[in-house]
């Protein structure tokens, strides 16, 4: 367990816009709100959008297995586009941490459609097999080539069939930015904060600035619950702890939200995740406060803490034994308030 301060540069490349390259390929982008929102934008701006699809679950969605159905449609419409041969299903942590298993169950409904390859990308740091992660993304790109060097072969014996002389040449970007933008209040923004009035009116003015912002394409702005958290009091005395197996940046990104001094996201590994990690949470966030001198600790939040609210909870109850003024945010990375 470690907990580490968030960084993160402007614009990007990502394993999602190097999947949208490659032209047959398209990308079901599940999870919270939280988790998807971060690709939003790409979807109303890049030309990939067609081939882009985004299934934003709600916490009902995982319990009653409404999520394989939303998944389902999405492959349906992505299956049905000319010149898609490969979907990717570009998963959050809270589908690793449910064994939603939708790949299989893509495979058994498209079992008559040989010639569509299925894929599971597990994005975010709750499944740690980084070597796995890149023999997935390798062999979509392999897989892609293969595709794109059949149809080059094929249009290039139809051209000459026709008398037509001249190769037929097929553009794969190797690059796209990716930028993106939303807004959303937190949850409990209107309960009464541990830190007194200040910290009411660092809510109540974090509202009414997003509030009044729209995406450029005329689009109200949401941000997810927990950046918000994080937007209200980066750069103050508190310790901002985000309770996180280390991938929920995507959502701070969204949300516009610069770096800040004070702002920490934890590194949760696979074995705390199963055997518990209150205890090492607290340890590291009691070290993380000594070093900045404060006593106040802010813990939020995310989709992971719906899985595992004892620890998140536990984590509190022992750096307030320490002496901490702890503010516990129940945030979710579900929630979502229009602005």
């Amino acid at each position: 367990m470690e907990l580490q301060r968030v960084e993160w540069k402007e614009a990007s490349e990502s394993p999602l816009t190097r999947f949208l390259a490659l032209p047959s390929v398209a990308v079901i982008v599940t999870g919270p709100f939280s988790c998807v929102c971060f690709a939003k934008d790409a979807a109303l701006e890049k030309d990939e959008a067609n081939r882009l699809f985004l299934c934003e679950m709600k916490q009902s969605d995982y319990i009653t297995g409404k999520c394989k159905e939303k998944v389902l449609e999405a492959a349906k419409q992505a299956a049905a586009i000319p010149g898609v041969e490969q979907i990717v299903l570009y998963q959050c942590c809270t589908d690793y941490l449910t064994h939603t298993g939708y790949e299989v169950y893509l495979r058994q409904y498209f079992a008559s459609k040989r010639t569509l390859r299925i894929y599971t990308f597990q994005r975010g740091s709750a499944s740690l097999n980084y070597s796995r992660k890149k023999e997935i993304a390798e062999q979509v790109k392999k897989d892609a080539e293969t595709i794109a060097h059949g149809r080059a072969e094929g249009a290039r014996s139809e051209s000459c069939s026709q008398g037509v002389v001249g190769p037929v040449f097929l553009e794969i970007s190797e690059k796209e930015e990716h930028s993106v933008g939303f807004q959303k209040a937190p949850k409990n923004a209107e309960k009464r904060s541990a830190f007194g009035k200040d910290s009411e009116n660092m809510w109540q003015s974090q509202k009414m600035r997003t509030a009044s912002e729209k995406t450029e394409s005329g689009h109200e702005r949401r941000i997810a619950d927990y950046a918000s958290v994080c937007a209200a009091f980066r750069d103050t005395d508190a310790l901002v702890c985000i309770f996180s197996p280390g991938s929920c940046t995507g959502a701070l990104y969204a949300a516009g939200l610069k770096s800040g001094e004070n702002i920490y996201m934890s590194r949760l590994t696979d074995t705390e995740l199963i055997i518990g990690c209150g205890s090492a949470f607290a340890k590291e966030a009691s070290c993380r406060a000594d070093k900045l001198g404060t006593k106040k600790i802010i813990l939020v939040g995310t989709p992971v803490t719906r899985l595992l609210y004892p620890d998140f909870k536990e984590t509190a109850e022992i750096l307030r034994s320490q002496g901490f003024c702890v503010e516990l945010s129940d945030t979710s990375g579900y929630e979502t308030v229009e602005a």
